[in-house]
């Protein structure tokens, strides 16, 4: 039997929806596989290829077994029948591609002198053809009226900021109408010709059903960012997302303007320069939000044609958005990371370039050179790269957004959030394991007859947890650092894993890659201290640590932010100094788990500090905005 062989250097497609949690939005939600590479316009494809592609689709889709209707005269008849005479698509349509009306106006014969009766005809044929011309503006109206709303509304009322934004939303949605208007009577009539006897009415819906599910990838896109605009046009979260709005712009000014190398600077923000010229973003300072159904998740700008980052609040979590906050800013993280020109791909080098280094040299040590794949053999060193650098945007995240950004609260949050948001079918309580350790991997065959190899971007709970104790330990929070080890630990349940696993996404293949979890603990500090520690060109030959990093300064002050938020009060303390809302989203966190701990109701207490801690932000927004 020929052995498999596995290409651990080349990557399958990433998707450009990240999520805080377990599983990526963007290919679970609605069953969507949103790619993204940073076009200004995305790449229709063309009429004669979406009218095939389409067609194809709807091939045996469509069902023909009639539904019986109460004719005029009250007796049973076929819908659609029309006695001893068909109707055909062109009997309806006409001459007119756009039409849908039958022609009922006779001609008068040539020979008529009757001036009247040929402006009747004339007059009522232009009508016809006007009215037969908008045949299907009501069916484009009910699929892009309320997007189109949404961008109409956001042009004269969105801050200057965000209309480049707002344009390419109304260009893209004035284009896909257009190529809906161009296809749908070809479509509609090789739908008729295929499926005869089927109602047009009934054709029409297919017709648009399948036209959406050739378009959903950008159909998603455009109406994430449309119904932001419209929750913020309708008012009903606007405290949320204002709040949400004004904490990325807060943790911008962080990641862009501040040097924590000097904790001094963090007060005097007026008389500093900024750290990184706005031209090394490719959208910078633009985050909008939307409440959703979805998972916590965003949606780089710079990867998406749109030109905003796009931030997704779950319903669930609008009575904790506050205590959320460390999540979010792990979330502005994946941004950042995509948004710096060149940072993504310097990071993932230096990431790589030290856990080789560090292996060659003996610092770090694998229980095993070799890992077995199914029946093939790969070097252990090389597996281990390959899921580090697949996963290398939810741990920067992690390390980059919720760490150096959030403080020791950021272990707080994750330990008490991942469970939260993934069991499902018991209550955290009765649950046997509190943090995953498996998870999956896609393949994608090669013309060579490789295989290509992805591990799902978000490494396993419990390895995850491990790798941000290394970053606490990275920069000088050694005592959180072994906390977040030891609840780690008791929240993975005994006996210890040995090993994380990751299975087949699809289903397709039984092998199971398997990779000691002393290996990956071993390597977690080589990360953290290349993702916090490596110059960058991309940051103007500065690290990540250099430009935004937790300071005993900083927590210094979330600590006297938690002595209020405890003690039930939501006012600033004049002595605390410059305060982000950052730092109110880890005091609402520790509060809570410091109430909890003392025996406070989990439920009300939660709210409590919510409410307390939104109230916080509402306070810091009003004295930024007077300044």
């Amino acid at each position: 039997m020929k052995k498999k062989t596995y290409d651990l250097n080349r990557q399958v497609r990433k998707p450009i929806v990240h999520s805080a949690g377990g599983h990526n939005c963007g290919s679970t939600c609605g069953n969507i596989d949103v790619v993204g590479e940073g076009k200004e316009k995305y790449p229709l494809p063309s009429a004669e290829d979406l009218i095939n592609n389409v067609v194809k689709r709807a091939e045996g889709q469509i069902g023909k077994k009639p539904r019986k209707t109460r004719s005029r005269r009250g007796k049973t008849a076929k819908e659609g029948d029309t006695g001893s005479k068909a109707i055909t698509f062109e009997s309806l349509t006409g001459n007119n591609p756009l039409g849908g009306i039958v022609r009922i106006i006779p001609r008068l014969p040539d020979e008529t002198d009757d001036e009247l009766g040929r402006t009747l005809v004339e007059g009522a044929d232009g009508l016809q053809q006007l009215m037969t011309g908008r045949k299907f503006d009501g069916l484009l109206d009910s699929r892009f009226g309320e997007m189109v709303g949404s961008v109409t509304w956001a042009k004269k009322h969105m801050a200057a900021k965000y209309q480049p934004a707002v344009g390419s939303l109304a260009m893209h949605i004035n284009q896909l109408q257009t190529r809906y208007k161009e296809v749908l009577p070809e479509v509609v009539k090789q739908l008729a010709a295929k499926n005869p006897g089927v109602p047009l009415p009934a054709l029409l819906e297919h017709a648009v059903k399948f036209l959406d599910q050739e378009l959903m990838q950008i159909l998603f896109i455009l109406k994430v960012y449309t119904d932001s605009f419209g929750q913020y046009r309708d008012g009903v979260y606007a405290e949320i997302l204002d709040a949400v709005a004004f904490f990325y712009e807060q943790a911008f000014l962080l990641f862009q303007t501040l040097n924590p190398a000097d904790a001094s600077q963090e007060d005097k923000k007026g008389q500093l320069e900024p750290q990184l010229d706005t031209h090394s973003f490719q959208v910078g300072d633009v985050f909008i939000a939307r409440v959703t159904s979805m998972s916590l998740a965003t949606i780089p700008g710079s990867k998406g044609p749109v030109g905003a980052h796009a931030l997704q609040i779950p319903f669930d979590m609008l009575d904790i958005l506050a205590l959320m906050f460390p999540l979010f800013a792990h979330e502005f993280r994946h941004n950042v990371f995509h948004d710096v020109k060149g940072l993504e791909d310097e990071l993932v080098a230096a990431v790589k370039d030290a856990v080789v280094k560090a292996h060659k040299d003996g610092s770090l040590k694998l229980k095993s050179e070799e890992t077995k794949l199914g029946n093939a053999k790969v070097k252990t060193i090389d597996l281990l790269v390959r899921m580090i650098v697949d996963s290398i945007g939810e741990i920067d995240a992690d390390i980059s957004g919720g760490v150096l950004l959030s403080g020791p609260a950021y272990l707080y949050n994750m330990i008490m959030s991942f469970p939260a948001m993934l069991i499902r079918d018991t209550g955290v309580k009765d649950a046997k394991k509190l943090l995953r350790t498996s998870s999956f991997y896609t393949l994608e065959e090669q013309e060579d007859g490789s295989t290509a190899m992805r591990f799902e971007p978000h490494p396993p709970d419990y390895i995850r947890s491990y790798i941000v104790a290394a970053a606490l330990d990275e920069i000088g929070f050694g005592n959180e650092a072994k906390e977040c080890r030891t609840l780690t630990d008791f929240a993975v349940g005994k006996p210890l894993p040995d090993a994380i696993t990751w299975t087949d996404a699809e289903e397709k293949v039984k092998m199971t890659i398997s990779i000691p979890v002393e290996d990956i603990k071993a390597a977690a500090p080589v990360v953290a201290k290349a993702l916090i520690r490596t110059k960058l060109k991309s940051l103007g030959d500065r690290s990540t640590g250099d430009m935004l990093n937790w300071t005993a300064r900083r927590e210094e002050k979330v600590q006297k932010l938690v002595k209020q938020l405890v003690a039930g009060k939501s006012e600033i303390p004049e002595d605390v100094g410059t305060v982000y809302a950052t730092y109110i989203g880890s005091a609402a966190t520790l509060a809570y788990w410091q109430l909890v701990n003392e025996g406070g109701d989990p439920v009300e207490t939660a709210k409590k500090v919510n409410k307390l801690g939104m109230c916080m932000v509402g306070r810091l927004r009003k004295q930024v905005q007077s300044q």
